[in-house]
């Protein structure tokens, strides 16, 4: 017995939504997760070198925290924005249509096209 493929027995918005927001998500969280594994070296960089200059461990490890999580947050939000452009179709630029050339050209390219014919 014949049954069809899945999208010929139709199915429901919410399993439609999750085909397109799963691999949005997968794609920022990666890409959040690699942004995040960079500020964790700064960060043990930057506390590193203040220990070396005599600052205070507590303080440098308070601010420097707060800091680089500033830093993945801007990251998250930018990647979240992005990707929810890209899933919604739009890009940063509108597409250009081409324009029509004027008809003095047109009339050219023929004549010229027909003294080739000759």
């Amino acid at each position: 017995m014949f049954s069809g493929s899945r999208r010929m027995r139709g199915g429901s918005i919410l399993g439609a939504l999750k085909q397109m927001i799963v691999p949005t998500l997968a794609s920022v969280g990666k890409s959040v997760g690699r942004a995040a594994l960079k500020q964790a070296v700064g960060f043990a960089s930057d506390v590193a070198n203040d220990a070396l200059q005599g600052r205070n461990l507590t303080q440098s490890l308070k601010a420097r925290g707060k800091q680089r999580a500033m830093r993945v947050a801007q990251t998250a939000k930018k990647q979240g924005l992005n990707a929810m452009r890209t899933a919604m179709g739009s890009t940063s630029q509108p597409s250009r249509k081409r324009r029509k050339p004027p008809i003095s050209q047109t009339v050219k390219r023929r004549r010229r096209v027909n003294k080739a014919l000759y």
